[in-house]
């Protein structure tokens, strides 16, 4: 009976001891229209100074409410990054970065975490041809930039600092 007894005080001391965990623990809760925010350059040498052809991302950190930013499969292709050069804006326009697909964590369907764009593959696919073209070998770009998800909500919209790039 002392047994039983005692099975049954450690079973409410456990049961008390992870309710008051659970409650301690909120859900995170974001607005369904996802946000953005700049985080850094990363790059192997020079900080914000990035000859053409290396390496370096563009670390953006985001939140979305109700889980759908990214990519829903392989397929899809209807959340972006959509980013537009300051400098010249007829040359370049708005360009679209396809957001991977973002894994679930947990029960809830809010998300944050980061996006790294690689910054030879993303924002600089074309300046190359735009050295050339203006007959210069290096400028300073600035990019404006927000977020859409597969419900095509508009997160705020941000400034990159400058970055120098060379040909």
């Amino acid at each position: 009976a002392k047994l039983i007894e005692m099975k049954i005080k450690n079973s409410i001391i456990f049961v008390m001891t992870m309710s008051t965990m659970m409650a301690c623990y909120k859900t995170p809760e974001f607005p369904i229209e996802p946000t953005v925010k700049f985080e850094r350059f990363d790059k192997p040498n020079e900080v914000y100074t990035l000859n053409i052809g290396e390496g370096g991302n563009l670390v953006l950190s985001f939140t979305d409410g109700d889980g759908d930013l990214g990519k829903l499969n392989n397929a899809d292709s209807t959340s972006f990054v959509v980013y537009r050069n300051l400098r010249d804006t007829a040359a370049f326009g708005n360009r679209n970065y396809v957001i991977p697909i973002i894994p679930k964590k947990g029960t809830t369907n809010a998300i944050s975490g980061t996006i790294e764009i690689k910054l030879n593959d993303g924002l600089f696919n074309s300046y190359e041809t735009y050295f050339l073209a203006k007959g210069i070998s290096i400028d300073t770009f600035t990019y404006e930039l927000y977020l859409t998800d597969r419900a095509n909500h508009k997160s705020n919209v941000i400034t990159t600092p400058p970055i120098v790039v060379k040909l």
